[in-house]
């Protein structure tokens, strides 16, 4: 998404940068990891590419990479070294935002950094971009992350023929009104494959 080219959130932990095309051979190995397939389905790195350059161009969905502290900005290859995981956010009409979160990294999970990724997310996205509501579609064979939503403050609103429950909270939910989280604006890099 355009909004979010130029922009890192900066939270105490961690740090929300755009996916750019030097994420993308990280990424891949996220994608083809067998710890992490339950998560991604079958790829290849030109679609990866591919579906990079969408990330920057669709006016529907927005990604930050999680980078592991909040230090300022960084040389890519210390940027890539950082990376922890990855936050999106689709949206399928007007008014909702569904959110996707990835810790890729086994030895970050559970040291709350995907509770402070999501509050950064959410209160970015609720200043940044026309959402009212934040939801997540979650497996019944995933009782571990419907837990995590949970933290969030999502509450469970339906569960689909799937199996899928569904997980939202509002945007009046997330941080009182008028509040913001830092982020800055910086001279993106040249794209380059």
């Amino acid at each position: 998404m355009r909004v979010n080219n130029d922009v890192a959130v900066v939270g105490r932990n961690i740090r929300l940068v755009p996916y750019c095309v030097y994420h993308v051979e990280q990424y891949f190995r996220w994608a083809t990891a067998p710890s992490l397939y339950p998560h991604f389905t079958e790829t290849t790195r030109e679609f990866e590419y591919d579906l990079q350059e969408s990330w920057v161009e669709e006016e529907n969905q927005l990604m930050f990479i999680a980078l592991e502290g909040n230090h300022r900005p960084c040389s890519i290859r210390e940027e890539v070294s950082r990376m922890m995981g990855q936050v999106c956010l689709f949206y399928p009409d007007n008014d909702s935002a569904e959110v996707c979160i990835l810790i890729a990294d086994a030895a970050n999970r559970g040291r709350g950094y995907g509770q402070e990724i999501m509050s950064l997310v959410m209160t970015y996205a609720a200043n940044a971009t026309p959402v009212d509501r934040f939801f997540a579609k979650v497996p019944s064979y995933q009782p571990e992350i419907a837990g995590f939503f949970r933290k969030c403050g999502f509450r469970r609103r339906f569960v689909t023929g799937f199996g899928m429950g569904v997980y939202a909270r509002d945007v009046s939910e997330v941080e009182p009104e008028g509040s913001t989280v830092p982020y800055h604006r910086f001279r993106m890099p040249r794209t380059f494959r």
